[in-house]
């Protein structure tokens, strides 16, 4: 990838982190909620984006995996996937895009919720829950329902395009590999 075009995508990413901070703080308990710290991570030995709490930076932040985030979908339709067990949510779980920015978005949008959810514990003494539990769930479902979600294209009309797609894959073990992912 040409450094042009990270640092678009690293301003995609910013535009997103910046806009979910906007967004927590429209939340009771986050409404003075605020990063000490961002990272945009171009490492390839990176496997995954992480938000919470960096005492060393001096509060809440999140770390993005921009290598694994930003990877080219390059016009095709792709099936971004979010954690199993809410993978099927129409609100917090996966979707389908063509737009790098879309899944570039789901990362910091994401992490972003688990530093809102760590901010909560360290400053405002309030139980954190799980990770991926009612708490962090309902501060990320805020995020996606007005930052992301409105700016997907039509879920029911890609799906039935990325279906069609497998179908047209003439090796039945890729199509049985595709089949098995977009469960």
């Amino acid at each position: 990838m040409h450094f042009k075009r990270q640092l678009e995508l690293e301003d995609v990413a910013r535009h997103y982190i910046n806009a979910s901070c906007r967004a927590a703080c429209e939340l009771t308990d986050l409404h003075d909620f605020e990063l000490a710290f961002s990272k945009l991570d171009w490492s390839k030995r990176r496997r995954c984006s992480r938000g919470g709490w960096y005492p060393k930076q001096g509060g809440a932040g999140v770390s993005i995996s921009m290598a694994v985030a930003a990877n080219p979908t390059n016009g095709e339709i792709i099936r971004v996937y979010e954690y199993k067990s809410f993978d099927s949510s129409p609100v917090i779980g996966g979707f389908y895009t063509r737009n790098t920015e879309d899944r570039i978005a789901m990362h910091c949008l994401h992490e972003v919720a688990h530093a809102a959810q760590y901010w909560r514990y360290y400053l405002k003494k309030l139980s954190p829950g799980e990770p991926h539990g009612t708490v962090w769930k309902s501060i990320y479902a805020h995020l996606r329902s007005s930052i992301l979600n409105p700016q997907l294209p039509d879920q029911k009309t890609l799906s039935k395009e990325y279906q069609n797609y497998i179908e047209s894959i003439e090796s039945p073990l890729q199509r049985k590999i595709l089949r098995a992912a977009s469960l």
